[in-house]
């Protein structure tokens, strides 16, 4: 059995118009988001502070928000991190990823949608 070693995995189904991300949530389980191209696209030119929509393809909503301080009262400053909140009938799954984590799945998607990849080919 394979154990997830990736705070991201990122899969581009260009046949399909879907990006496929799942966000690790300990080395036995994570959990996975399907959203259509544009918009994960928008999810990734999201270089301000805040950024939020909701996914017409999963019927989720989405929060996205670059931090460098910690949580109220004291906003202690930390590591850059990225907070990504999901929101889909009655539950919320909060993840928090480093910047460094960010740019690598970025760069990730990048490399995929400008080369072929194996399942590219898949029917």
């Amino acid at each position: 059995m394979n154990k997830f070693d990736k705070p991201i995995k990122i899969y581009l189904f260009k046949n399909k118009n879907m990006v496929s991300l799942s966000f690790f949530v300990t080395s036995y389980l994570a959990n996975q988001y399907n959203l259509k191209i544009t918009e994960f696209e928008k999810i990734i030119s999201c270089q301000d502070d805040y950024m939020e929509f909701e996914s017409k393809l999963s019927n989720t909503y989405w929060l996205i928000e670059k931090k460098s301080r910690g949580p109220r009262p004291k906003k202690k400053p930390c590591k850059p991190f990225m907070r990504v909140s999901i929101s889909t009938v009655g539950t919320t799954a909060h993840y928090r990823f480093y910047i460094d984590d960010w740019s690598k799945m970025i760069s990730e998607y990048l490399y995929q949608k400008n080369n072929v990849m194996h399942w590219d080919n898949d029917v």
